[in-house]
Formats: C-alpha cells, sequence, structure tokens
C-alpha cells in the first residue's frame, strides 16, 4: 500500500508576503507564455479553454488536431504549421483556434477551400469560409481533405497568423471581432491568471474551466497541467481562503479513505498525489501509475483528486 497523500499546511511569512505581490504583478508567466497569448484571441467570457502546444507525444496528445492529423497532412493547413491550439467555449458558442508559423501558406489555403466549394465573406480584413454539410463526402471530409466535424466553418486571419475553425459561422465573427479589438478577450478580462501562476512553468497543456458544470461547491475556478518534463498539476480554487482550508480536509479524507468515482479503485492504487493550501487555491501534485494522459482523462470525466469530495468513502 502507498502512504497516503502528503499534506502541507500553508505558512505564513511576512518575508514571503512582500514578494509575492511583486510575482502576482509581473505574472509567473510574465515573458509572453503560450497559454498567455492564446488568450488575446478567445472572447473574454470564455467559460472552458483547453489548450496545447504542438508536436506533444502521442501519449498525451488530446488536441482537437491530432484527431485528424493524417487526414490533413498533405493540406495546405496542418499540423506541421501549427504552434499552438486553444479549443474554446464560452455563453454564445465554441471554437478552435489555432496560432500558425510564417511557412503557412494563406493564399494556397483560401485558394483550397474555395476549390473545394467553400463560400467566402469578410470579417473585417479577415475572410471566413463555410461550407454546407450536403457538400461532405462520404468519408466525412470535403474534397478528401477537409474534415466537417473540425472544419466545417473557417476563420482566416493572416496578419495575427491565426487559424480559426467552428460548427457554425457566428463562433467565428466572435473570435474575428476578439482578433480586430472590436470585443474584449480572454486576456482582457484576466479570469484565469491566479490558475496561471499557480502553473508556474509555461504548461504544455492546460485544461481550464470556471462554469458551473464543471466545478464543485464552493469552487470558483479550476486548472489541469503538463509541463515539458510531463508534470502534472491540478490546481482548485474557492471562494476564499476559508472554503479552500475546508475542503482540503475533505479532499485529503477522499484521496487518504475514498474511491475514485470514475473507477471505483482506492487512490493509493491510482497514484500518488501531494496536496498542498496556497492561498485560495488546492495545489496538487499527480503522480499517476499510468501516466498523464491518465490524468487528462480522469479531469474530462470528472475524477481523480479534483473529484467533488461527495465521492464514496470505503467502509473498514
Amino acid at each position: 500500500m502507498r502512504p497516503g497523500p502528503h499534506l502541507r499546511r500553508p505558512v505564513v511569512l511576512v518575508g514571503v508576503a512582500l514578494v509575492l505581490p511583486a510575482l502576482a504583478g509581473c505574472g509567473l508567466l510574465s515573458g509572453g507564455s503560450e497559454v498567455e497569448e492564446s488568450f488575446e484571441y478567445l472572447p473574454a467570457d470564455a467559460a472552458q479553454v483547453r489548450f496545447a502546444v504542438s508536436g506533444l507525444d502521442e501519449d498525451v496528445d488530446q488536441s482537437e488536431l491530432s484527431a485528424y492529423a493524417e487526414i490533413l497532412e498533405d493540406a495546405p493547413f496542418n499540423a506541421d504549421a501549427v504552434e499552438w491550439e486553444a479549443a474554446v467555449t464560452w455563453d454564445d458558442g465554441a471554437a478552435t483556434v489555432w496560432k500558425v508559423d510564417d511557412d503557412l501558406d494563406f493564399g494556397a489555403l483560401a485558394d483550397d477551400l474555395e476549390e473545394k466549394g467553400y463560400t467566402t465573406s469578410s470579417a473585417g480584413t479577415m475572410q471566413v469560409y463555410t461550407v454546407d454539410l450536403t457538400a461532405a463526402d462520404v468519408d466525412g471530409t470535403v474534397g478528401g481533405t477537409y474534415p466537417v466535424p473540425l472544419m466545417l466553418n473557417v476563420l482566416l486571419a493572416e496578419d495575427e497568423q491565426i487559424v480559426a475553425t467552428a460548427r457554425g459561422k457566428a463562433p467565428l465573427l466572435d473570435v474575428a471581432a476578439v482578433i480586430a479589438d472590436d470585443e474584449d478577450s480572454l486576456a482582457d478580462d484576466g479570469g484565469f491568471e491566479d490558475l496561471l501562476d499557480a502553473a508556474e512553468d509555461d504548461p504544455d497543456i492546460a485544461w481550464l474551466a470556471r462554469d458551473g458544470d464543471a466545478l464543485c461547491d464552493g469552487m470558483v475556478a479550476r486548472g489541469l497541467f503538463l509541463a515539458e518534463e510531463k508534470d502534472v498539476r491540478l490546481v482548485l480554487q474557492y471562494d476564499d481562503e476559508g472554503a479552500a482550508d475546508d475542503d482540503l480536509d475533505a479532499r485529503t479524507e477522499l484521496i487518504e479513505e475514498g474511491v475514485d468515482p470514475i473507477t471505483a479503485r482506492p487512490f493509493d492504487e491510482l497514484g500518488e498525489f501531494d496536496l498542498e493550501r496556497d492561498g485560495d487555491r488546492i495545489v496538487v501534485e499527480e503522480d499517476w501509475d499510468g501516466g498523464p494522459r491518465v490524468a487528462f482523462q480522469a479531469e474530462q470525466q470528472r475524477g481523480g483528486p479534483g473529484a467533488c469530495t461527495s465521492a464514496p468513502v470505503v467502509e473498514e
């Protein structure tokens, strides 16, 4: 049997208290992390964001593009041109946004979309390409190239090196308005800053949520991060420090005595989890026996150490 989770109670130090505001002001991820860059192109009211850099190992890559990388391999737009991806949902829509490198030929991509039957409309200086579902081939692609689930509507913002897609046209117009600075961005909103501060390193993957369906009682936001060394960190943010402290006790009991609500297995059979409170946040260092991919599967299913603490407790 593994030992229980490692717990660290917060310690208040005057010297540290003087330093932390300065760190918060500059941001632990200051200097332009890629996840922060992505916020410049996402609507301010984003409720969930799933960010990933390109070139991740297959065992951890769960980006939207990864499922279609082989289909798009010879297309003007493909995984080789992508620097990062951000899939975002907000009250009025959902979209996937990619930052692409200078090698992407926007003219060739625009021409190919038109040749495949997409129609064109303008969104300021940007172009939106749409295609009817009836134009799809039996293999679920348009012209044997563009997968319908991913690229039914396409926004090209060449000046910003951005490609975005959505199931409908309206969400792309929202993204275009953000890019044009006609609407506030998620960077302007700053709603995920506290989660990013707790991430410390520039994450390769960041799953962020601040809507009711994704949160437990008393929680205002949550984020799961994967660093370059494949270290996994879960950050849970609460209404205040008292709520975080209360849930630290409940979450400790869950991990020491409870079972994972998805697998119905005791947590000490799944990995090692190191918990501590940091202000109004609980930070969990996760070391899953099955590797980082299992951590993201657990988060997606609302299991693992981030499960709501009403999960069952093992009977003696």
